[in-house]
């Protein structure tokens, strides 16, 4: 939806702002896929410890797995952000105003899904505060 009485004109500032953002956005996102494919690796050295031990070491493979699973749901944002510096980037130096609002796209999403995932986990934490309390009152 255009509206033609407010246009935004970036100038030469804001679009090295924005080219600075895009290149340290990529090198975020480059580093969160490294440390995504060892916490992966981790997990799966973790699974591979149990299937050849002699012993019973389930609680390795439950955070085998959990490493595995933290691993693909952190994928997604740093994917975004590694997109929104590409394409910030490929917008800026060719001035297509497409490129750049899907850069800006990309960041949006980055930003809600880590705000999503922070609301989760401020609720599981509340949630673990409760019950910890509830049943340390119980016990005394």
């Amino acid at each position: 939806m255009e509206n033609s009485i407010f246009k935004l004109n970036i100038d030469e500032n804001a679009k090295y702002y924005l080219q600075e953002t895009a290149k340290w956005a990529r090198f975020l996102a480059i580093v969160g896929i490294s440390l995504t494919v060892i916490l992966c690796l981790l997990g799966l050295v973790m699974i591979a410890y149990t299937i050849t031990s002699f012993y019973d070491q389930r609680m390795y493979t439950a955070i085998g797995f959990a490493y595995i699973i933290l691993g693909m749901i952190q994928l997604y944002p740093i994917l975004s952000l590694l997109s929104f510096g590409k394409r910030m980037k490929e917008g800026l130096m060719s001035n297509n105003q497409q490129t750049f609002e899907n850069s800006l796209l990309n960041l949006k999403n980055c930003f809600k899904f880590i705000g999503i995932a922070t609301i989760i986990t401020l609720i599981l934490i509340g949630i673990i505060i409760l019950v910890a309390v509830i049943f340390g009152l119980s016990n005394l």
